[in-house]
């Protein structure tokens, strides 16, 4: 290149003498990465974006456009940056086939219509996720039976769920993708629905689907120590799930809760977490809206030394269990505290169930009934004439009860 010198014109290029050997190449203007490429026979245009050559054709005294053209390309390789700078100037063809995503798009505004806000929000999650595995711009067709869409299917299940032990999340997903081929069918999209066809691995989780059905599937109090000393060899790890089904077990809410946890819920100076009334799990009715609805749970130090450790994975996360693999949501799925449960009870232990533990413990520990419901959340104290008047929080008595709660489950065995 000639030094600091810039040809900046169709004027100055014409000056250029005709070299007979080798090539030289010569910067337009000043910040523009605009080049001109010249040998023996040619004068070509070059753009070095990020120190890439990209060929733009022959110097036709066009320099001025070129120019124009390339202080466009630098603003949209500025607003796309996870596109490749030459796409600007070879545009992407455009598709003649519908994408899954396109596909899902038309589907899930046709879904949305009929389903709940909150079940449609949690689909999207789920949607994420299989956006991210299998591409958004794969054709719809890419999933036909005679395309080897079933294997497509149970390879992600095996990769993103069964892999790691979550069964009912990876039968959920199939499921989810069920309803999408079963409207592409109606649609003439596809001819057959890849998702009809259950994975093997699926029936691991049988027993654990017998046991949901009998919701409070739990342990007796009375045999609470040995089960907690039977878990503790592989109970032991700190890892998000482990420590979601620890701090299920010392909090006693339930899992859709817990895996719901922000850090902005608990004030540190009255050691007491907040749960607003409209978080799913809770279970508030539609008028039970409001502070007086709101769910309040003492801290504990047993609860305050898994806070550390959660903090130590996710301080700066909006969640306390923050999952960046579970999609937008951004939090674990509560399945995995059921499915850890019940794979370290051998099926004897249920997520839900453990509430019931927690109810019998502490009514061996001597609490009082309404102290207890007010403890699991449960609003038994709001029915009847009686209960819009009952307003009673009793949050030190509470705490009492959590602190025995808590220490006890340490004492018998459980590791924090």
């Amino acid at each position: 290149m000639m030094g600091n010198i810039y040809l900046e014109n169709d004027h100055n290029i014409n000056k250029l003498l005709p070299i007979t050997v080798g090539r030289e190449t010569h910067k337009i203007s000043k910040g523009s990465s605009l080049f001109l490429k010249q040998t023996p026979t040619s004068m070509r245009f070059i753009w070095r974006p990020k120190g890439k050559d990209i060929p733009l054709g022959e110097w036709n005294n066009n320099t001025h456009e070129m120019l124009v053209q390339v202080k466009k390309a630098k603003q949209w390789v500025r607003k796309n940056p996870d596109k490749e700078p030459a796409l600007f100037f070879k545009p992407e063809p455009e598709k003649n086939y519908l994408s899954f995503h396109d596909a899902w798009s038309i589907y899930w505004k046709h879904y949305c219509e009929k389903t709940k806000e909150r079940t449609a929000n949690d689909r999207r999650n789920k949607w994420t996720i299989l956006f991210q595995y299998f591409g958004q711009d794969r054709p719809i067709k890419d999933f036909e039976i005679a395309n080897g869409g079933k294997k497509l299917i149970r390879e992600m299940q095996e990769k993103l769920f069964f892999d790691r032990g979550v069964y009912s999340e990876g039968k959920r997903n199939r499921q989810i993708m069920k309803g999408l081929f079963q409207y592409g069918i109606f649609k003439e999209w596809i001819d057959s629905n890849p998702a009809l066809y259950a994975h093997p691995d699926e029936r691991l989780n049988e027993t654990y689907k017998k046991t949901r059905t009998e919701r409070n599937q739990h342990i007796k109090w009375k045999y609470i120590d040995h089960f907690l000393n039977d878990i503790s060899d592989n109970f032991k790890n700190y890892n998000l799930t482990d420590l979601a089904t620890k701090l299920h077990m010392l909090m006693a809410i339930r899992a859709g809760v817990i895996v719901r946890l922000q850090w902005s819920w608990y004030n540190a100076e009255e050691e007491l977490w907040t749960i607003p009334a409209q978080t799913p799990g809770l279970k508030r009715l539609k008028h039970q809206v409001g502070e007086e609805y709101d769910h309040k749970i003492p801290s504990t130090p047993e609860i305050n030394k898994l806070i550390d450790k959660l903090r130590a994975i996710n301080a700066s996360k909006k969640h306390v269990f923050h999952s960046a693999y579970e999609g937008v949501n951004q939090h674990l799925s509560e399945d995995v505290i059921h499915d850890r449960l019940m794979e370290l009870s051998g099926t004897k232990q249920s997520g839900h169930g453990w509430r019931k533990v927690f109810v019998e413990g502490t009514q061996v520990g001597g609490f009082k009934q309404f102290i207890i419901d007010r403890c699991i959340g449960h609003l038994g104290h709001k029915q009847g004439s009686w209960g819009h008047y009952d307003t009673g929080e009793f949050i030190p008595e509470r705490r009492k009860c959590m602190e025995w709660w808590t220490q006890e489950l340490v004492n018998k065995g459980l590791i924090i």
